[in-house]
């Protein structure tokens, strides 16, 4: 279906065009017909499958950030020699990270799948969730919270992407 749109005088005036309304009537009936069996099965896919894994991700994201707290408290700041600032950083950080992260990732989800992408972040971000047990000085600790702000920070767009597909 093609449009023939009439052209707009190029006198610097706006001018008011006539619409067709029998183009309208098309593209509405066009866009009130969805097969009820489809809707139900996306329905349920959104419901079923990308809402429950979204809470997940996102559950699992609170209780990393819960985790830095409680490892202060269970002598994480004493065993990493952490003085003055040094803790504050490395929470503050981890925001660093997924500042950068969302802004790259809204280049990188134009470039691929948002399913791919979305699963490799998050494989990633649980490798660097496991890495937290490694450092061994306050440098490591602020590297390894930089990386885990940056793999949990994709994750934010990309499920605002998908939801909005609907």
């Amino acid at each position: 279906m093609s449009y023939n749109v009439p052209e707009v005088p190029t006198d610097g005036l706006k001018q008011e065009v006539p619409m067709d309304e029998s183009k309208i009537d098309e593209v509405d009936h066009a866009v009130a017909e969805i097969d009820p069996a489809a809707e139900k099965r996306v329905l349920w896919k959104i419901d079923r499958v990308i809402m429950p894994l979204a809470i997940l991700v996102y559950f699992c994201q609170y209780l990393d950030k819960r985790g830095l707290a409680f490892a202060a408290i269970f002598g994480r700041k004493k065993d990493l020699n952490l003085k003055g600032q040094d803790y504050s950083w490395a929470s503050s950080i981890f925001y660093f990270g997924t500042l950068a992260s969302q802004l790259i990732s809204i280049k990188i989800l134009h470039m691929f799948s948002i399913k791919i992408y979305v699963g490799v972040t998050v494989v990633l971000w649980g490798g660097v969730m496991m890495a937290q047990a490694a450092p061994q000085k306050a440098a490591d600790l602020l590297a390894v919270r930089f990386l885990l702000g940056l793999m949990e920070g994709s994750a934010y767009p990309a499920f605002v992407l998908m939801i909005s597909f609907w």
